[in-house]
């Protein structure tokens, strides 16, 4: 079975990168796994951080809707 479809969810941000995938690439590559991994670790935290800014977004406009509208002077 071909590999390429995993390797393509990898790509698309869609399927994690693993440390026996990383292995492979850096065996056909001859960049260091290290690397790859280094990178899928920043991308889950940027995610995170994105996620996480998202939902203090939606709680500081949850909350401005709540408060008392007052007419401008």
């Amino acid at each position: 079975a071909s590999k390429l479809p995993k390797f393509n969810k990898i790509l698309n941000g869609t399927q994690r990168l693993t440390a026996d995938v990383a292995l492979k690439i850096e065996e056909v590559l001859g960049i260091p796994a290290h690397i790859y991994l280094d990178l899928q670790s920043q991308y889950e935290l940027d995610k995170a951080k994105i996620a996480e800014d998202t939902v203090t977004g939606l709680r500081w406009v949850a909350m401005v809707g709540r408060m008392p509208a007052h007419p401008l002077p």
